[in-house]
């Protein structure tokens, strides 16, 4: 279950101003627990993954998919990340 909504192309095209693209190979690690505050990330492309890490054990949270988001609740909250977020796919 994905926890956010898909943004159309419209909304897509005026999010991508305030947006710095990242490419990241399968596997890349954007954020862990206990960063600093991780910027939001927008998926164009491939898929990126939210992980729990309780006990040393990996357990998928959600999934994001292109047009779907990460992060956002973070830096509005000014809280540092509790998860792991990684790619999934190349982007």
């Amino acid at each position: 279950m994905a926890y956010a909504p898909i943004l159309t192309e419209s909304q897509l095209e005026r999010v991508r101003v305030f947006t710095k693209p990242r490419q990241v190979a399968a596997g890349v690690v954007l954020y862990n627990p206990n960063d600093d505050t991780p910027p939001v990330y927008v998926v164009i492309e491939g898929k990126i993954r939210i992980v729990s890490l309780a006990g040393g054990v990996e357990d998928t949270v959600t999934t994001y998919d292109p047009g779907q988001f990460s992060g956002e609740l973070l830096m509005i909250a000014g809280r540092r990340s509790i998860y792991r977020c990684q790619a999934v796919e190349a982007s």
